[in-house]
């Protein structure tokens, strides 16, 4: 089956806080600079998650995976969907994703927005068909979404950016490993480094509207 763990930590919810307003429309900030036809803009916030992903999983390490990858998402239709803001950054098994959309009650972002926590969760069983189910069954998913997702991540964990109580945003990342992000250290630097994301952007992309 599929275990998820919630990763309700006090200090995700003082590092949000401490963020503020800078988390506020950030992510959107992001999705203008691109409907300005500057696209090479994001680079730099690409950089930001190659950045995490590089201390993550370092190259040599026992647990490297070459499949772990991260973007991050946006809540628009007044919290109905996550558009995905830009392409997956680490493994392209998957390129030019950034556009997607996706309903916000399935899956694990339906999770983030039930409980208000960062959450992680790993696949366990490998078998298609019963994966297939579990995603029906556990998580909300119709069976063409279950069919659609990518049957090579094995773990997942996604962080809520919240302003004003409400979740603006996601950084998503999935690994190709099993209970890859069940170590307390890397959700420690994922946590970190979602605040840091948030404010460098706020920094970067409000002045490019």
């Amino acid at each position: 089956g599929l275990q998820s763990i919630g990763l309700g930590l006090p200090a995700l919810a003082v590092a949000l806080c401490t963020a503020g307003a800078t988390v506020a429309g950030i992510i959107g900030a992001v999705l203008e600079v691109r409907r300005e036809a500057a696209k090479e803009t994001v680079h730099e916030l690409e950089g930001c998650l190659e950045t995490l992903l590089s201390i993550l999983n370092p190259p040599g390490d026992p647990e490297y995976d070459s499949g772990l990858r991260a973007t991050l998402h946006r809540s628009v239709d007044r919290g109905e969907h996550f558009l995905q803001v830009v392409d997956y950054v680490g493994d392209d098994r998957l390129p030019d994703t950034a556009g997607r959309k996706f309903r916000s009650t399935a899956g694990l972002a339906g999770w983030v927005l039930r409980t208000g926590s960062a959450y992680s969760a790993s696949r366990v069983v490998a078998n298609h068909e019963t994966y297939v189910r579990e995603l029906i069954e556990s998580w909300g998913y119709t069976e063409a979404e279950a069919r659609d997702r990518d049957m090579s991540a094995m773990s997942w964990m996604a962080v809520p950016l919240e302003h004003n109580d409400r979740i603006e945003g996601l950084l998503y990342l999935d690994s190709t490993r099993a209970d890859f992000f069940e170590d307390a250290l890397r959700q420690a630097l994922i946590l970190g480094a979602a605040v840091g994301i948030a404010k460098f952007a706020a920094r970067r992309y409000s002045k490019a509207g």
